[in-house]
């Protein structure tokens, strides 16, 4: 009987950026679509001229608290006089999640892996993520999935956001014989949690049908790791094969579990050749170097153009279609290798400000 129609509708909606995971939002907007249609119910709060003009209020309102304290709730801090008297405060708050909250991983680049971090991951709606999920083993980079799925780069690196939000991957480099780690301050967790001692153990088999690893064996070679030594010395010094069947570990995937829990970091090469384009425009600065600058080489190399110490030989070798033997001889042994410096830096693969 209030209605011309015997019936009132109206829409929520949240307009979010490319990168955005609207998933995270749904109950931001479940909730004010609720609190609206109470308001309407109890007081007709949408309907009548004398209460409707508050609706822009409110939803300034609650941009502002989602923005700025990632809550929603009615009526809105920042307008507390949105609603009259005669409308009760909602006693439902909604919250984004706390990775939404925290500092957001850094940007994900084609030469980074995925790993998954929890079994039971919640289901996912889209094929997408379906086929992108279905090809993370802990060896396929960002690139090797959208080859293999016939997608863009950019709808993977957006599925395995989502997927990184919600705690379902980590992201990693590589790992390879010839790579070098450190251990983090993290390690010592490991000592301390039982649940994390299992889990190491079960993930590091390399042959579930035997008795797990030793985690004594595990936890002392993740300890020798040095900043000098690739993951081929350490294994060498400390008598155990890569795929050792005598201990059952599988040191490559003790390695992956190490850098996804971030007990290890990897030391990464950057390369930056002094004379790249943007050094001699002025728009950035060239680290000093005691040698004699060359002039500037008339047709340099792919190579080059990339070593501007923010790609690290991975990157270049991956993007280039190369091996990062063969983007490390450029450096080391190329014509311009008088003009290149090599600078070790930790990897950025899926770290952020409060876990490196």
């Amino acid at each position: 009987e209030r209605y011309q129609r015997n019936q009132f509708m109206f829409n929520v909606c949240f307009v979010f950026d490319a990168q955005t995971d609207p998933v995270a939002y749904t109950p931001f907007v479940k909730q004010l679509a609720q609190d609206f249609k109470a308001l309407e119910v109890e007081h007709r709060y949408l309907t009548n001229p004398e209460t409707r003009h508050y609706i822009e209020n409110i939803l300034q309102g609650v941009l502002q608290d989602v923005n700025g304290s990632f809550r929603l709730e009615m009526p809105p801090s920042s307008f507390p006089q949105a609603l009259p008297a005669c409308a009760s405060k909602s006693q439902q708050i909604a919250a984004l999640p706390e990775y939404l909250t925290t500092s957001s991983p850094n940007e994900i680049r084609p030469h980074e892996v995925p790993v998954l971090f929890i079994d039971n991951h919640p289901p996912v709606k889209e094929d997408d993520s379906e086929a992108v999920l279905a090809l993370i083993d802990g060896h396929n980079n960002v690139k090797d999935i959208a080859t293999q799925t016939s997608l863009s780069i950019d709808t993977v690196v957006r599925q395995l956001r989502s997927l990184l939000g919600h705690g379902v991957i980590r992201l990693i480099d590589r790992i390879k014989p010839g790579n070098k780690y450190i251990p983090t301050t993290k390690l010592a967790e490991l000592l301390t949690s039982r649940g994390m001692h299992l889990k190491c153990v079960e993930y590091c088999a390399l042959n579930a049908a035997k008795p797990p690893p030793d985690f004594t064996d595990c936890y002392r070679l993740l300890c020798a790791f040095r900043q000098d030594k690739t993951l081929a010395q350490v294994c060498e010094e400390a008598g155990i094969g890569e795929q050792d069947e005598e201990k059952n570990v599988h040191v490559l995937k003790l390695v992956r579990f190490a850098r996804a829990s971030r007990f290890l970091r990897r030391l990464d090469q950057f390369p930056i050749w002094t004379n790249h384009p943007d050094f001699v425009a002025g728009s950035r600065s060239a680290p000093s170097t005691d040698s004699k600058k060359a002039e500037p080489s008339k047709a340099p190399s792919k190579v080059l153009l990339m070593a501007d110490g923010d790609h690290c030989f991975d990157e270049i070798a991956m993007t280039l279609g190369m091996t990062e033997e063969e983007v490390e001889a450029e450096c080391s042994r190329g014509p311009c290798k008088e003009e290149v410096l090599v600078v070790a830096k930790m990897s950025q693969a899926g770290s952020t400000e409060d876990n490196p």
